[in-house]
């Protein structure tokens, strides 16, 4: 699918064909897999209309937290919205092996990102499991989530990823890495789109921030990694 015609200079992102809301039922297990600022993963079981069963990672948002209950209710709901809409436009355009796919989004009763589960965890996980990999092995992981990455920044505009770290790279049921996480992903150029403001400074994982204080071009990528 040419994508081109979705990151046109003057005009608003759309949604694609491809970020669409998912019929059927979806339901998520507790306790919560991982937990953010701002977001809450949990593992989930997604039911099609035809009966297929799949396991699916479930990104959950939380719009209030202790620290901007004071805020403006409005205002938190439209930084919340426009959030949502970055990261889904920009997930629902990186289609590639080496990047986690993106299956679709649940509005209610919260705003929900739906990706595939993927039972080895991320990189860290994975090593600390598999303590027999070799070296070779490992480098072919590094090797496959620079591959992602190389296709981010390959778009038109190019997409920098934002926050390259361990725990942002799944290993999938292949046993191949993958770049997840598009949430501080920003797409940038000459003709690119300005979808929302540039993430608040210190939003990107402390320790893996390179020396460009986190500049949104795609040598800052490239760096973390």
């Amino acid at each position: 699918m040419d994508t081109q015609s979705h990151l046109q200079p003057r005009k608003r992102l759309v949604f694609s064909q491809t970020t669409r809301e998912l019929a059927g039922v979806l339901n998520v297990l507790k306790p919560r897999v991982i937990a953010t600022s701002s977001t809450d993963i949990y593992h989930g079981v997604w039911e099609s209309p035809h009966g297929e069963r799949v396991h699916v990672a479930v990104k959950e948002f939380r719009a209030l937290t202790r620290r901007n209950m004071q805020s403006d209710p409005q205002a938190l709901r439209r930084r919340l919205k426009k959030r949502i809409e970055r990261e889904m436009i920009l997930w629902s355009h990186t289609i590639h092996p080496n990047l986690h796919p993106f299956l679709g989004y649940h509005l209610q009763p919260k705003p929900r990102l739906i990706s595939p589960w993927c039972q080895h965890g991320n990189l860290t996980d994975y090593i600390k499991a598999n303590p027999g990999l070799s070296r070779v092995d490992k480098l072919r992981l590094i090797h496959q989530a620079a591959l992602g990455l190389d296709h981010l920044h390959s778009r038109t505009p190019p997409i920098c990823h934002a926050d390259i770290k361990p725990e942002n790279v799944l290993i999938n049921d292949l046993c191949e890495a993958a770049l997840s996480d598009f949430g501080l992903s920003t797409a940038r150029g000459k003709f690119a789109v300005k979808i929302s403001p540039r993430p608040p400074a210190g939003s990107s994982t402390a320790g893996w921030e390179t020396a460009l204080n986190c500049v949104e071009l795609p040598q800052t990528s490239v760096n973390s990694l």
